[in-house]
């Protein structure tokens, strides 16, 4: 036991792992570039500048895993940008969050963000948002699990992701997957 936990701490293990890791970021980086190019950008070039512009920094590198989820689902909005973007009340947001129509996570101290890419260049949300996430998630317990469900590529899918082909129009199809994963999530 006690060799093994030597052999983990010997430099050559430590380079081979980074070097592991290097090789799946620089995998999944060529992946995502091919199915930018096929597909056009995945995140509406002027959603993805306009949540940078608002997105609250407090959220960036705490190292407490909003990294890693920042990185999958984001960059976001706060809810004064969104109101802004989309140009309706809070009455009218609550009210979308409420049916589905618009994705709401909420951050680790309890702020609403709101994904960027569920919103196109004229900032209308996902098409068919709704129906997938009445399937996915039908009582709204996991809306991070919901938002990475939709960036992650899926072999369904031809390697594109929910959010990319429901705006491709493959609405039946990520409804169809949400169906299956809910069901599976829900047991």
């Amino acid at each position: 036991m006690l060799r093994t936990a030597v052999a983990s701490t010997e430099p050559g293990d430590n380079e081979a792992a980074r070097l592991a890791r290097l090789k799946k970021i620089r995998d999944m980086a060529v992946r995502l570039e091919d199915q930018e190019l096929a597909f056009g950008s995945l995140v509406p070039p002027d959603a993805d500048q306009s949540a940078l512009e608002h997105m609250d920094q407090a959220h960036v590198g705490r190292g407490d895993g909003a990294d890693t989820l920042d990185g999958r689902v984001g960059p976001f909005y706060d809810t004064a940008a969104l109101l802004e973007r989309l140009q309706v009340s809070s009455v009218t947001l609550d009210a979308l969050v409420q049916t589905g129509d618009v994705l709401e996570v909420i951050s680790s101290d309890g702020c609403p963000l709101f994904p960027a890419f569920q919103f196109g260049q004229d900032a209308q949300p996902l098409p068919r948002l709704r129906d997938v996430l009445a399937e996915l998630d039908p009582r709204q317990v996991d809306p991070w699990g919901d938002a990475v469900w939709l960036n992650a590529p899926a072999e369904e899918l031809e390697g594109v992701n929910p959010a990319v082909a429901l705006r491709l129009g493959r609405t039946e199809d990520v409804v169809r997957l949400a169906r299956a994963a809910g069901s599976f999530r829900l047991g």
